[in-house]
């Protein structure tokens, strides 16, 4: 949401300020905390253009099928930039509570496209480095 309470100058660009609170900070205010999903992994080099292939078929399956994944309410997937560990992904799934995050997982488990594509990455993953953790905010 942009704020154009600014007084207008002739000669001067109009300016307009950026809602200052964060979507996330009304979450909390609201007491409608999320849990997130993080998944951590590492890839070797000679694979990482198959698996950012099969990551990228996965967020479209999620996408296109949002009406059956309705409980994921974001997702995002990162590749490493710079620093860490060379290869890491991440995955960070969204959810309103646990157990929405168990019903997706119910509904994945029966979905014969993720499970071929949670086959394939696996396969190309490096098993020791596989993090599945679950974060909530501090209250």
């Amino acid at each position: 949401m942009i704020f154009e309470g600014f007084e207008h100058t002739p000669g001067v660009q109009k300016c307009a300020m950026v809602n200052p609170i964060p979507k996330s900070f009304e979450t909390i205010v609201e007491g409608k905390m999320s849990i997130i999903n993080a998944v951590t992994f590492v890839v070797r080099p000679e694979n990482q253009n198959k698996a950012t292939q099969l990551l990228k078929e996965l967020k479209e399956h999620f996408f296109n099928n949002k009406k059956v994944y309705k409980e994921i309410k974001s997702m995002n997937l990162f590749t490493q930039l710079y620093g860490g560990t060379y290869g890491t992904y991440v995955d960070l799934e969204e959810y309103d509570s646990f157990a929405a995050c168990e019903e997706a997982q119910k509904t994945m488990e029966k979905d014969e496209v993720i499970m071929k594509i949670y086959r394939e990455l696996m396969e190309l993953i490096e098993p020791s480095t596989l993090s599945i953790n679950v974060w909530k905010a501090t209250e």
